[in-house]
């Protein structure tokens, strides 16, 4: 087996090998080089593609800093090279990278449990009638944007987007409608009283269904939201529902809704996170002042991740050091991934797949707490 880059070469061998695991057909955009890398498995001649993985560059942000992370799609195999370990050697190669993170929305979740994935967090979609948001005078304070409000929209999503963990910092404007009224897509920035953004929503006009559906909505405070929810609030004339495809389970928008029993709420996961540089990753964390330390056992195929050691912390910051003795913890990768990514509780962490708890040291969940994780259009 070779494991080894798409080549321009091999484009159609991983067009065919895509869509026959996902359906549809080949388009001319599958035979250009795409701005992401593909990983695929050969067969010894070189020739014969067997498995493919895509993977995309991007940081999140995370603890007192940013995490890079490989975003990981279009994971295909051809039906009759399948059970043939060509996947477990793509995420092999992809752990001997230099990210620090990896995320991806999977399709089994024991499945890539297997390679250290572990689900992250829930989020909710929220659909009700217009008319059953609450009045909310309009303050007359939004701006539709356009392709030369770009520098504007990406400031403000981004220091909006970075109080909630692992949401993924942009860096151009592929994620926001910057053609509005060429398409029935749009995208709004709030203005506060002095004519500072303090949020943005992006939302699309479906007039076929009734539905003004809103795919994200962030804002600093109170008056912002208000001033947002106030503006989409003025649909109520032509379209009778309103759909928010993904909100996080904290979000106070459901507060202001006239008849809460009139709402159909969706609970859904955002995706499976994997620790490929552990050291890395426990290096932006965002520590307790005071004094504390656990012991804990890593069992991972990645072997700078895999061992037992130490962790102590004081002032914010940690040091990690080899442990000789009975660790407080043993943790699968995929445990290892939820625990230092996402936080855990003491009331969750006995359920935990892939965690065994030895001594119930307090400190850990002191360090790791829940955190709030939501990342919304990443890749």
């Amino acid at each position: 087996m070779i494991i080894r880059n798409v080549e321009e070469k091999d484009l159609r061998a991983s067009a065919e090998c895509a869509v026959q695991s996902f359906g549809g057909e080949i388009t001319a955009d599958d035979m250009t080089m795409p701005p992401y890398e593909i990983f695929a498995a050969f067969e010894d001649d070189d020739k014969t593609l067997t498995s493919r993985i895509e993977i995309n560059d991007f940081t999140c942000f995370y603890g007192k800093g940013k995490l890079r992370c490989a975003g990981v799609g279009g994971v295909a195999t051809l039906p009759q090279y399948r059970h043939k370990g060509t996947v477990r050697a793509l995420f092999n190669k992809l752990f001997e990278s230099d990210y620090d993170i990896s995320i991806l929305h999977p399709f089994s979740t024991s499945y890539y449990r297997k390679f250290g994935y572990e689900t992250s967090a829930d989020f909710i979609s929220l659909e009700t009638g217009t008319d059953n948001l609450a009045f909310i005078p309009y303050a007359d304070r939004v701006k539709c944007v356009g392709e030369s409000d770009i520098g504007e929209l990406l400031e403000v999503y981004n220091r909006l987007a970075s109080r909630y963990n692992l949401a993924y910092e942009r860096k151009d404007g592929r994620f926001f409608n910057l053609k509005p009224f060429d398409t029935p897509d749009y995208t709004y920035l709030s203005l506060d009283e002095s004519g500072r953004p303090d949020g943005m929503v992006s939302f699309s006009v479906k007039r076929s269904e009734e539905t003004l559906e809103v795919s994200e909505i962030y804002f600093e405070d109170k008056k912002a939201m208000l001033n947002l929810l106030g503006y989409l609030r003025q649909y109520e004339g032509n379209l009778s529902l309103i759909r928010f495809t993904m909100l996080p389970l904290s979000s106070p928008i459901t507060g202001y809704l006239v008849n809460e029993g009139k709402a159909k709420r969706q609970l859904q996961n955002t995706g499976a996170v994997r620790i490929i540089n552990l050291k890395n990753v426990l290096g932006k964390a965002e520590l307790p002042p005071e004094k504390g330390g656990f012991t804990f056992r890593v069992n991972d195929t990645v072997k700078q991740n895999s061992g037992t050691f130490s962790l102590k912390y004081e002032n914010g910051a940690c040091t990690l050091t080899d442990f000789d003795g009975e660790p407080d913890f043993i943790t699968e990768s995929n445990a290892m991934s939820k625990i230092f990514l996402c936080g855990i509780s003491p009331d969750d962490a006995p359920y935990l797949n892939g965690l065994e708890i030895i001594h119930n040291n307090p400190d850990l969940y002191k360090a790791f707490p829940r955190k709030n994780t939501f990342f919304c259009g990443g890749f």
